[in-house]
């Protein structure tokens, strides 16, 4: 029966339709679930060089601190000599 074929053969091509599509979709969500992932990954490096200037502008505090103090110290040793002398 040409007729039984004809539906037999529209039948399978409608199968490989839905295949596609659903190959389609799967690849969707997997590139999807790439730029959460990506996403994720960026927040974690930004998270990271946060910490890292944080740590940064404490150092340079420290540092400026420091360099307060050693000039208090001069100073203070500087009037010392001064009186003694």
């Amino acid at each position: 029966n040409p007729f039984r074929d004809f539906r037999h053969s529209i039948s399978g091509i409608s199968e490989t339709v839905n295949t596609i599509s659903r190959t389609q979709n799967s690849i969707s969500k997997t590139v999807n679930d790439i730029s959460i992932t990506h996403n994720g990954v960026s927040k974690t490096v930004n998270g990271y060089s946060e910490t890292i200037n944080k740590h940064s502008k404490t150092i340079n505090d420290h540092s400026t601190t420091i360099n307060h103090i050693s000039l208090t110290m001069s100073n203070i040793s500087g009037t010392t000599s001064w009186l003694s002398g």
